[in-house]
């Protein structure tokens, strides 16, 4: 009785309807729908790797400053001080007197645009000149004496900067939010000198005995561990 129960065509139909609403319902519950494909957003793809990321940030500090120039005579065959990898905004101060005749900018990023500005009244107190720089070039400036040199990056938002009494502190020219002592001495002869670890009354001195043509015999003994053997 209960085997031709389980071959008759109607118990056959309904396990056949049971079957399928028992597929119908394990799919729909069963099955989650796969994520969208994840794409890593732009500083993923940059860095994704510490290495790159590393070179990238080291290849954008190598071209981050200026060399500037005090020159005790011309830009081209006189001594001078150097404030090396200098900054945007921050004064290079020379001296505390007008004495340098011209200043010079060099190693400007090829991409850069910037307002050279030449300073005098001691250090960067006042602007003397002002001038603008293509990157790539050297400038030169050459309306002293200066006491001092700074840049900042050019602005199509302000008209070009002129000289003003207020001087590095100026808001139209961008202002010093810093300062950095020479730490170059160069003579005529091209022998150079580390001076960074030096007082202002030393680099004074040392800067007075270069503008006065002194060669390296003529610089005391005592500053003979300075200089940068080549």
């Amino acid at each position: 009785m209960l085997g031709n129960f389980k071959t008759s065509p109607k118990y056959i139909k309904l396990l056949a309807v049971s079957l399928q609403k028992h597929i119908l319902f394990s799919t729909h519950h069963s099955i989650i729908p796969s994520p969208p494909p994840f794409t890593p957003s732009i500083p993923v793809l940059l860095f994704k790797n510490a290495a790159h990321s590393n070179l990238f940030l080291g290849l954008a500090a190598t071209a981050s400053a200026v060399d500037l120039y005090l020159y005790t005579g011309n830009c081209f065959n006189s001594a001078g001080i150097v404030c090396t990898n200098i900054n945007p905004n921050t004064c290079c101060g020379g001296s505390n007197v007008n004495i340098f005749p011209q200043v010079g900018f060099r190693a400007i990023p090829a991409t850069w645009n910037l307002e050279c500005r030449g300073h005098a009244g001691g250090f960067c107190n006042q602007i003397r000149q002002v001038q603008r720089a293509s990157g790539g070039r050297d400038l030169c400036l050459g309306s002293g004496p200066f006491s001092g040199s700074g840049y900042g990056f050019t602005s199509k938002k302000k008209r070009f900067a002129q000289p003003t009494e207020e001087g590095c502190a100026a808001e139209d020219v961008g202002g010093c939010t810093a300062s950095q002592k020479p730490d170059l001495l160069f003579l005529a002869d091209g022998t150079q000198y580390k001076i960074s670890d030096l007082d202002d009354a030393d680099i004074d001195g040392l800067v007075k005995l270069a503008a006065s043509g002194a060669n390296a015999t003529d610089v005391p003994a005592e500053f003979g561990a300075l200089e940068i053997k080549k």
